[in-house]
């Protein structure tokens, strides 16, 4: 089987899995890629619902530290989507969160909330 292979993303990034170019149905799993990126964030890949091409699609979230903060999620039906949405995210966390390093840590704490990252999620619908 073919994989993309991630080339933008962050210097230090840790990606867990395999973006698979096509997926059989039986291998449409909730846990398919994640990408750690240094600053902390992650982006989560999975199919929902599981198993079900007709129905699903690939759930594409961001989040900080933990589920429960999650920055941004993206709904997309092919592989190509996931792959773009991947890199397109990283970037923008790593553009959103360049000036805040240079900061205190309460200032980024709260500069980290007016981002998204106190439990609100923004979904956007991604088409061809």
């Amino acid at each position: 089987m073919n994989s993309f292979k991630f080339y933008r993303l962050p210097a230090g990034s840790e990606v867990i899995g395999d973006l698979l170019t096509h997926y059989a149905e039986d291998a449409l799993e909730e846990d398919i890629l994640q990408v750690r990126l240094p600053q902390g964030e992650v982006i989560d890949v999975g199919w929902h619902p599981a198993y079900d091409r007709e129905n699903g699609s690939f759930l594409v979230t961001a989040y900080k530290g933990d589920w429960e903060n999650q920055i941004a999620q993206y709904r997309v039906k092919t592989e190509f989507e996931v792959f773009e949405t991947v890199q397109k995210v990283a970037a923008q966390l790593l553009q959103r969160l360049a000036p805040l390093r240079q900061q205190k840590t309460h200032e980024m704490n709260i500069s980290w909330q007016s981002l998204g990252g106190s439990r609100r999620v923004t979904n956007y619908e991604v088409t061809a």
